[in-house]
């Protein structure tokens, strides 16, 4: 499946992954050598502690001891205070990681996304992260709607509408889908619906990913496409997917405000549509909870 042909349009996705396989290589020989330049280091600052003054060594001893203990007693911390804390938390922090998972996929997107145009819905955008794909000085993008209900996200949103000269495209919206939906008009007249929707990693966080797609297909058009990026479950035969689905994966969404690991998003998405999907599965590996991604773009058939 080296070209694919959706909507009329082709998408070179094969090596647009390539690209970014080695690219991902090259970062992760880079980290490596970065590592083991920093645990010598490290090393040899610990080497030369019995040297410093038994005060400085107990003020280091107990800093890392409080960390230990912070680390261990947050999710704790956000069950007493809810989500309000770890929607101000998760600000902090998303934008770094959307970053990297950007870095990593940024040919792939760039190529799943190069014919986005007319009216367009970002739902939930979180940082704004796939505003910078939106085409720029041209006419082919009508309309943006970036759906954040996360206030506190807006102002990175309102970053990355300056950051790329989208000032005159973009509207920011806090309401949910369906709220959002619930107009008549959205749902009733055809050529106010969507030509494009984006879904980055955005179907771990909504209650019900099944309802969810149900409301966003009313909102979108005949013959429109559907951009999605979404971590899901891992492979039925791996020890992640147990972590994911045990204690763990439910501490990991208290702690990131609502993200669940252990869904698979795409396959609820293909069980509640008819639209045609172009599909992509990615496994990054490494130690993290999350390693399997599937990207690709789905097409509502006329």
């Amino acid at each position: 499946m080296a070209i694919v042909t959706v909507n009329g349009q082709q998408y070179d996705v094969e090596s647009a992954l390539e690209l970014d396989a080695r690219r991902q290589s090259l970062r992760d020989r880079t980290k490596r050598r970065l590592f083991i330049k920093r645990t010598a280091a490290v090393l040899i600052f610990l080497s030369t502690l019995r040297f410093i003054s038994p005060f400085l060594t107990f003020v280091l001893v107990y800093l890392f001891l409080f960390l230990i203990f912070a680390l261990l007693f947050y999710p704790l911390i956000l069950f007493i205070f809810g989500k309000r804390l770890s929607s101000r938390t998760i600000t902090t922090f998303l934008p770094c990681l959307l970053s990297i998972l950007d870095s990593r996929f940024h040919h792939t997107r760039t190529e799943l996304l190069k014919n986005i145009s007319g009216n367009i819905l970002d739902f939930g955008s979180g940082t704004g992260e796939y505003l910078k794909y939106i085409p720029k000085n041209d006419s082919s993008a009508t309309k943006v709607t970036a759906l954040e209900p996360n206030i506190h996200l807006h102002p990175n949103i309102v970053e990355s509408i300056e950051l790329n000269g989208l000032q005159n495209n973009v509207n920011i919206e806090s309401r949910c889908i369906e709220e959002y939906a619930s107009s008549e008009q959205q749902i009733v007249e055809e050529e106010s619906k969507f030509d494009w929707i984006i879904l980055g990693n955005v179907l771990c966080e909504v209650n019900d990913v099944g309802e969810t797609v149900k409301v966003l297909d009313k909102v979108l058009k005949r013959g429109g496409c559907v951009y999605y990026s979404e971590h899901v479950i891992d492979d039925e035969s791996s020890f992640r997917r147990r972590i994911q689905l045990s204690f763990i994966g439910k501490l990991w969404s208290l702690i990131s405000d609502g993200c669940h690991c252990e869904r698979d998003s795409v396959n609820v998405m293909q069980m509640n549509t008819d639209w045609e999907f172009h599909n992509w599965t990615i496994h990054i590996g490494g130690f993290s909870l999350i390693s399997k991604f599937q990207l690709g773009i789905a097409h509502k058939p006329t």
